[in-house]
């Protein structure tokens, strides 16, 4: 298993054996792709990294992100995880500001987004994918994201929890959640508050 560090103050990322880059600075032979040997990111791994960028589609055997994991990379543009990801576990704040433009979890095995705050101030952010297998969306998850105008949800998603403010000031139409929604669905205080399409 191969698994980042959490909060440290330089953060290497592994190739293979022989080689090893910072992937937040632009060199000729940083990584643009992630290695599949990664199965864990831990807390606050890439927090404020402000010019760190990758592309998450080769992130087959990441397994958890943890908590301020990216929180603030302001230059990370997407979150797209290719077909057989791995991915069940997403931290509090782990993509807090960041600079995403689109996430798309359609791939993942995440069931639990319940943790608070993960997406928030993602004022980019203009389109969403959730799974199928999708069933909490914690306090404040994507709280401010005033673009996200865009939020697909996997056939078949039973969600069974919606947090406070989970999409208070989003730019898309609420009733998108409508037939995914279990019976007995929590939906918590200003979940959608001034959230409307434009």
């Amino acid at each position: 298993e191969a698994v980042f560090g959490s909060a440290v103050d330089v953060v290497y990322m592994y190739s293979d054996a022989a080689s090893l880059t910072k992937p937040h600075e632009k060199l000729p032979y940083a990584e643009e792709y992630f290695p599949e040997k990664i199965v864990s990111i831990g807390d606050g791994a890439f927090k404020g990294c402000t010019s760190f960028n990758i592309d998450f589609s080769t992130a087959i055997y990441l397994e958890s992100i943890g908590n301020n994991a990216f929180e603030g990379c302001t230059s990370l543009d997407k979150l797209v995880f290719g077909s057989g990801a791995v991915l069940s576990y997403v931290g509090s704040n782990a993509f807090n500001g960041a600079g995403l433009m689109s996430a798309d979890l359609g791939n993942t095995r995440l069931s639990d987004l319940g943790n608070g705050f993960v997406f928030k101030g993602c004022k980019s952010l203009t389109t969403l994918k959730l799974p199928s297998t999708i069933t909490q969306i914690g306090a404040g998850a994507f709280e401010d994201c005033s673009y996200l105008y865009s939020v697909t949800i996997g056939e078949g998603a039973q969600i069974t929890y919606i947090g406070d403010y989970a999409f208070h000031n989003c730019a898309f139409d609420p009733s998108v959640f409508d037939a995914y929604k279990a019976e007995d669905c929590y939906v918590g205080i200003d979940a959608f508050a001034n959230c409307y399409a434009h």
